[in-house]
């Protein structure tokens, strides 16, 4: 019995598998030079590449209110990234990175906070969300509705599951309007990825198991 019991919990760690930690670089988007956050700068975040190279992004913070923007703080204060929706033949801008160090049939949780706001640009939309694809995996965040001027729209928080097919695949956030061709503004900020824990099924038939073991263990007895 005692060696059934071994094996047991040997296989169910096998299952699991060793699942490595992984990080995303400047999750937080910061830049290492300062930038004037009350324009179109055209500032990528450190650590993060272009999604197309048309894609302009830009450094904002919750000062930025030029062209009548506003926004609220997000949760650690600082810099975020601004994205345009489509402008004439620009795709809807974005931002992209490599993750290195995933387990392949994994399934991990992208996390992020995304805002929105007005501005007196011209094409202004009903509003829009972000396209999230993580490796061949595409997801959409919860769509956000365009706020009216002067009102800033609060933070959302954002989770979504991928598995992995790779040991290293492509992060990337792209903004989507609700009507093909409307301007969007929106806000990228605290992104992260975390593993999905033991999945419950694999407590439960361990938890079977050992109940099993206690059953025949109390017959012997």
């Amino acid at each position: 019995m005692k060696s059934l019991f071994i094996s047991i919990v040997l296989s169910i760690s096998f299952s699991v598998g060793y699942v490595q930690a992984v990080t995303v670089v400047n999750g937080s988007m910061n830049t290492s030079g300062g930038v004037d956050v009350n324009t179109f700068n055209a500032t990528l975040p450190d650590g993060w590449q272009k999604v197309d190279s048309l894609s302009s992004t830009d450094i904002f913070d919750d000062t930025t209110n030029f062209n009548q923007f506003t926004w609220s703080p997000t949760s650690n204060g600082g810099t975020f990234v601004h994205a345009l929706g489509p402008v004439s033949s620009i795709p809807g801008e974005g931002i992209k990175q490599d993750i290195s160090g995933l387990s392949i049939g994994t399934t991990y949780q992208v996390n992020f906070e995304q805002s929105i706001s007005w501005s007196n640009n011209a094409g202004q939309g009903a509003g829009g969300y972000w396209d999230v694809g993580f490796g061949s995996e595409v997801r959409q965040s919860e769509f956000m509705a365009n706020p009216g001027s002067g009102v800033a729209f609060g933070w959302q928080n954002q989770s979504l599951l991928f598995t992995a097919t790779a040991a290293t695949q492509t992060l990337r956030f792209q903004s989507v309007p609700a009507v093909s061709g409307d301007r969007l503004s929106i806000g990228l900020d605290g992104v992260s990825i975390s593993a999905i824990p033991i999945p419950a099924a694999v407590w439960l038939f361990g938890s079977g198991i050992f109940g099993l073991i206690g059953m025949a263990r109390r017959k012997k007895a």
